[in-house]
Order: structure tokens, then C-alpha cells, then sequence
């Protein structure tokens, strides 16, 4: 499924063997791309589960809600997010035996919804973390990394953390979450 620049409505749809990604979203002009996708069994493709894009030209968002789906036995991830405007609300998932890792997802998960639920589940994929993109960018709101119960890999490029109104740049990574770094890597402040 291809969607372009349209809010996703998909419920209750079993997205399988597809020869790329089973659901691929990309918000690609100036417009913001919002809708939800939940209750769905996404499974057996032969790239990614879904599969969000960005435009970095317009820095358009795209962050569908992703609620209580399963995401299965998918060739690479269970849910790609290319860059960091791709920044969906992920909630009662299950992530079980995709081939890479369970998800690939931007730093800037903010504490005002768009952010990583605790209530998924991560079973038996090729690496059991979660990847963060950055790519180079300067983050100034609250955002809020969860204790997902698999470790979080930074991975691409530092991630700064800029805080140009008093207060507004807040970094919250829960209790007993585990964050590793690419070498050469970084959370920078100020």
C-alpha cells in the first residue's frame, strides 16, 4: 500500500508478503501527514513492515498513530521511520522476528504524544533494540525516551539538544532505559 500525502485510515487489515514494504507512507509537500493505522497483522515483507518518509525540503511530518498492531517475520524492520520528521505514536504493538531490528525511529520523540509507548512488545528480532536517526539535527522541545524493556542504539549522526526558550529543550530518558552509541557519536547540550 502507497500512500502519498494522504492521512492514513487503516484498521483491522492483514498487510503481508509484499515484494518491498507491506505499507508505505511519505509526506512529501509542505502538507503534514497525521491518520492512524492500528489493528492490523503486518507480516512476511520483503523489506519493512510500514515504511514513513519525510520531506527534509519542507520539513513536513509524518507521524501516523501506529496502535495494536503486529508486526511479523518482516525482511528488515517492523516499522521504519526515515528521518526525523518521521515521528509517529507508537502504542501496544508486537514486534516479533523481523530479520533486523523491531524498529527504526527519530530522536525526537516528544513528550506531547509522539512518542513510544512502554505497552509494546519485542520478541526475537535479529537485533533486539530500537534504532534513533537523527540526522544532524537540533532538537529544542521536551522529548521522552521511554524504558521499552530493549536497548536504544544512536546510530547516523550526534543528536543536539538546543534550548533557545528557558525550560523548553528537555531531554527525559526513563529509569533503567539502556542508550548506546555508534562510535564517534553524542547527545550534546547547548
Amino acid at each position: 500500500i502507497y500512500l502519498k500525502d494522504v492521512d492514513p485510515a487503516i484498521d483491522n487489515c492483514t498487510i503481508q508478503e509484499n515484494a518491498a514494504s507491506g505499507i508505505y507512507v511519505v509526506a512529501s509537500g509542505p502538507r503534514q501527514v497525521n491518520g492512524k493505522i492500528a489493528n492490523c497483522l503486518v507480516r512476511g515483507n520483503d523489506n519493512h513492515g510500514i515504511e514513513l518518509h519525510a520531506s527534509l525540503l519542507f520539513s513536513t511530518a509524518c507521524h501516523p498513530e501506529i496502535r495494536n498492531n503486529e508486526f511479523s517475520h518482516n525482511q528488515n524492520y517492523g516499522l521504519y521511520c526515515d528521518n526525523q520528521y518521521c515521528n509517529p505514536a507508537v502504542r501496544a504493538n508486537r514486534f516479533i522476528g523481523n530479520g533486523n531490528k523491531p524498529l527504526r525511529i527519530s530522536a525526537m520523540m516528544y513528550e506531547a504524544g509522539y512518542s513510544l509507548g512502554v505497552d509494546n512488545v519485542f520478541l526475537g528480532n535479529g537485533c533486539q533494540e530500537i534504532e534513533i536517526v537523527s540526522n544532524g539535527i537540533t532538537i529544542v522541545d521536551r522529548v521522552l525516551w521511554t524504558n521499552a524493556g530493549i536497548p536504544y542504539h544512536v546510530c547516523g549522526d550526534i543528536i543536539r539538544f538546543a534550548d533557545p526558550v528557558p525550560g523548553k529543550a528537555i531531554l527525559t530518558i526513563d529509569a533503567g532505559t539502556t542508550v548506546k552509541f555508534d562510535p564517534g557519536l553524542e547527545l550534546a547540550f547547548g
